[in-house]
């Protein structure tokens, strides 16, 4: 049972069962034989009690890089839920979207729309025009050339005038070209972010699940998928949702691209707050050298988010030309195909042996 009161905190009374998380567990700071420690306990503490006497609804939110993205999120749900209770701002993210707006997301985040086999990253950013697609093609050519089948999509993309250009750069860069278009992503010619668009041209907010329905496809069909976001981690898809909602929705971990100059400690330290508030794991932070031109607080940029963060941060060089041979060497010498090769080595096997299986 839950022995450890600065961790969580089990309360059991007549008809009721409350849990409340310390501010450690949502920052994070637990290392895995703890959470799993407590993952058990929860679900022996569940077993004991009669599905009658949960009448307290509390939602668990641990944020634990060492887990499997979005398996640390949880629910325990009664049949007749108390909501009069006062529940703690830190235990939530965000509240969801209404249920009766043709652009919301689920409510529970451990049943999304759609992808089974979640392998893979989702790229996101500090902002628009920081290399994104850049980094993305490097990791894409780099990883396929060590035998991985891995489906580079941007499901989002505006400013198409009238192609997607980026979605069709890493569609080649996967080897696939058709990735780039078909039914479910979403497409606009204004540059501009999905909700602006619907607020100047009336065109109507990326469908949610759609994207999912179409990544689930491809996810049974390739190794790992590698999800390409546009503009910055909150970016407005909507009035009431983001481009972190998405991500939220795929449940990969993020790839954080910025630019490697002055003010990236201010843009990079929000984003990974803003992360970890919704249990997104970041896998790693990419400081890409999108110039040549001198900053010198790209002599230190490096070392203090490596202080203050922890997870990888890799150095992404400056690349005068795009070739695929320029590309693959940047993604291999910064360490980012090391560290996704190694992150989807032992699921991508599994994943494999699965499929060897169903077709025998």
């Amino acid at each position: 049972m839950l022995t450890s009161a600065d961790s969580v905190v089990a309360q059991s009374g007549p008809g009721a069962l409350r849990l409340v998380c310390s501010m450690p567990t949502y920052l994070g700071l637990w290392p895995r034989p703890e959470s799993q420690r407590v993952q058990s306990s929860l679900l022996e503490l569940m077993a004991t009690r009669a599905a009658p006497e949960l009448s307290v609804l509390w939602d668990l939110v641990i944020i634990c890089p060492s887990l499997q993205p979005g398996a640390a999120r949880g629910r325990i749900l009664g049949s007749a839920p108390n909501t009069s209770q006062p529940q703690p701002a830190f235990l939530h993210g965000p509240r969801p979207p209404s249920p009766n707006r043709s652009d919301s997301l689920p409510s529970n985040p451990r049943q999304p729309h759609g992808v089974f086999d979640r392998i893979g990253v989702f790229v996101t950013a500090t902002g628009t025009d920081v290399g994104k697609t850049l980094v993305s093609r490097g990791l894409l050519l780099a990883l396929g050339r060590r035998g991985l089948r891995v489906a580079g999509v941007k499901p989002i993309e505006t400013g198409c005038t009238p192609f997607p250009r980026d979605a069709e750069l890493l569609a080649r860069a996967s080897g696939s070209p058709e990735l780039a278009h078909g039914s479910g992503w979403y497409r606009a010619e204004p540059p501009l972010a999905p909700y602006a668009v619907e607020l100047t041209a009336g065109v109507a907010a990326p469908d949610v699940a759609a994207i999912s329905e179409r990544a689930q496809g491809l996810a049974r069909t390739y190794d790992a998928l590698l999800v390409e976001g546009a503009g910055g981690l909150l970016v407005p898809l909507s009035r009431s949702s983001s481009m972190a909602d998405l991500a939220c929705e795929f449940q990969l971990p993020l790839l954080l691209v910025a630019d490697d100059r002055l003010g990236v400690l201010s843009h990079v330290l929000p984003a990974y707050e803003a992360a970890q508030q919704r249990a997104l794991e970041v896998l790693a932070i990419v400081l890409n050298q999108c110039s040549l031109s001198v900053d010198p607080s790209a002599g230190t940029n490096l070392q203090i988010l490596r202080e203050r963060l922890p997870c990888p941060i890799l150095p992404f060089p400056h690349l005068p030309n795009d070739d695929d041979e320029s590309l693959v060497l940047a993604a291999e010498s910064s360490g980012l195909a090391d560290l996704c090769s190694e992150t989807f080595a032992s699921a991508v096997a599994s994943k494999r042996a699965r499929s060897a299986t169903l077709a025998t």
